[in-house]
């Protein structure tokens, strides 16, 4: 059928006129839900619970960075280790 696309939808500019664009189509859908043409993100937390969620991944992902800090010393002191037993070894 003329002016519909291929699974039957209209892509025609809404009153009619010739069919829209994607970059179109997508500049009217950023505009409607208010997001620029840049990428922007709002890093306010829209409720209370938005702020403690973030809260406390924030305090977790500091805890695992500390973990992981903790588990590297504790691998290289056992590489450190190894490393040296193992020159004593052919030193001798």
């Amino acid at each position: 059928m003329p002016g519909q696309g291929e699974h039957g939808g209209s892509q025609q500019g809404g009153h009619g006129g010739p069919p829209l664009r994607l970059a179109e189509v997508l500049r009217r859908f950023r505009r409607r839900v208010g997001v620029a043409e840049g990428l922007a993100v709002d890093e306010r937390p829209r409720s209370a619970f938005e702020l403690v969620t973030r809260r406390g991944l924030d305090d977790l992902a500091s805890r695992v960075e500390r973990l992981e800090t903790k588990v590297n010393g504790l691998l290289f002191g056992v590489a450190l280790t190894v490393i040296l037993q193992v020159w004593t070894q052919v030193l001798r």
